[in-house]
């Protein structure tokens, strides 16, 4: 077995555990602020980070490129729907303005 694909399975778990103590680290201090559907879709796509990290780990197991092409397109697609979550919900926070303000111009 290859050294280099030796590594991309603990890798990616350490990408995995990282990114979610960092959802947690930003739940915990800015939960309250993050509210109405724009701080709800920007939630979610937080959480869909860690789950693609999570996802490339599993094919990171497999002994052939074939085998990991279903996860792989997986985690492409957990990371693609993270992006969209991310935009909709800066579009929306955006438009309805900082929490207890004006909206801006």
């Amino acid at each position: 077995m290859d050294a280099s694909k030796e590594i991309l399975t603990p890798a990616f778990q350490i990408l995995t555990g990282l990114s979610f103590m960092l959802f947690l680290l930003v739940m915990l201090r800015i939960r309250a602020v993050l509210r109405g559907a724009g701080g709800m879709l920007l939630k979610l796509a937080m959480l869909g980070i860690p789950l693609g990290f999570l996802i490339l780990a599993q094919a990171g197991r497999e002994y052939s490129l074939g085998g990991a092409a279903g996860l792989l397109l997986a985690a492409g697609g957990c990371f693609f729907v993270s992006l969209v979550l991310m935009g909709g919900g800066m579009v929306l926070l955006v438009r309805d303005g900082p929490v207890g303000g004006k909206p801006q111009a």
